[in-house]
């Protein structure tokens, strides 16, 4: 079984130590061209975290040098880029900073070069001025996040009020691209939030304390 946090680790009975896997192996990509013949667009998602060491899959970008958030990117870019069944890179890396701004501004070059385009899930209100323009640099956009409005772990609402909050955050976000000039889509989660149904019946929360 997949084992992304400590808290699910231990339910499985494993150790404490999450593992990472790749979900785009050939049985994807013979699923990946079949989707992309048929007419669609196909990103790739890359997902992970930063921190805490424990569950982080993706080195803390303060501690790279230049020439590694150089490579890195590159390396990124090339997964999309030599891929000729996918369209571009949805990258979901948490938690986002701004001081993750010279790796994406590379990244986008090489993405660009190579004709294709990328998203960054994230939360429009987080991103400053420098990330709109040199971040996003010529073909990336935001993926806003469309869950995890009140940002309280394991808290459910009812559908009345997470139509509010979703209509009001993604106004401000598409309002806030528009202003940037940059493309913008939303990702509506179909099960990675509790804040997308009205119960919790689970006995204690694996993110903080419930």
């Amino acid at each position: 079984k997949c084992c992304w946090d400590e808290a699910t680790c231990l339910e499985y009975g494993q150790a404490a130590k999450p593992t990472a896997y790749v979900y785009y192996d050939d049985f994807g990509r013979k699923s990946v061209q079949k989707f992309k013949e048929a007419g669609l667009t196909v990103y790739m998602f890359l997902d992970g975290v930063v921190h805490p060491a424990s569950r982080s899959y993706v080195a803390d970008f303060s501690l790279l040098t230049e020439r590694e958030i150089k490579d890195f990117a590159a390396v990124t870019a090339k997964l999309v880029c030599d891929d000729p069944y996918v369209d571009g890179l949805n990258w979901d890396v948490e938690p986002f900073d701004n001081n993750q701004v010279s790796f994406f501004e590379e990244l986008d070059k090489h993405i660009t070069a190579c004709g294709k385009v990328w998203n960054i899930f994230a939360f429009s209100q987080k991103f400053n001025a420098d990330m709109w323009s040199r971040g996003l640099g010529k073909s990336g956009g935001l993926l806003e996040s469309a869950y995890d409005l009140k940002g309280t772990p394991c808290q459910c609402i009812t559908p009345n009020e997470y139509k509010r909050l979703v209509r009001n955050h993604l106004s401000r976000g598409k309002s806030l691209a528009a202003f940037h000039g940059k493309p913008y889509s939303a990702l509506f989660s179909g099960g990675g939030s509790t804040e997308l149904y009205e119960k919790f019946t689970r006995p204690s929360c694996p993110f903080s304390p419930c």
